[in-house]
C-alpha cells in the first residue's frame, strides 16, 4: 500500500509541475499514476487467485529510473508518454 501512496504523491508532484507547462499535460501524469495503481492491483488480484504475476516491461523500479532520467535531463513529457505506453502493455 505504501508503494501506491508514494507513486500517487510523486506523480501528483509531476502533475503539479506540469501545470505550468501546458493545459492538458497534468492529465498525462494522472494517467501514469492510474496505470501504476492498476498494475499493482492486477498483480495483487492475480496472486490472491494463486497465479504468478511477476515480471513486466514497466515495473516500479523501471518507472522510478525512467522518471529520474526524465527529470534530470529535461525530457519529462516524452518520458511520461513512454511510461504510459509501456505501462499499458505491462
Amino acid at each position: 500500500m505504501s508503494d501506491r501512496v508514494s507513486d500517487a504523491v510523486m506523480f501528483g508532484g509531476v502533475a503539479w509541475y506540469l501545470t505550468g507547462e501546458g493545459e492538458f499535460l497534468p492529465v498525462l501524469a494522472f494517467a501514469a499514476v492510474a496505470l501504476s495503481m492498476l498494475i499493482s492491483y492486477e498483480r495483487a488480484k492475480a496472486e490472491s487467485l494463486g497465479f504468478s504475476a511477476r515480471g513486466g516491461i514497466m515495473e516500479r523500479a523501471e518507472r522510478m529510473v525512467l522518471l529520474a532520467v526524465g527529470l534530470a535531463f529535461g525530457i519529462l513529457v516524452p518520458v511520461l508518454w513512454l511510461m504510459v505506453v509501456l505501462m499499458s502493455i505491462t
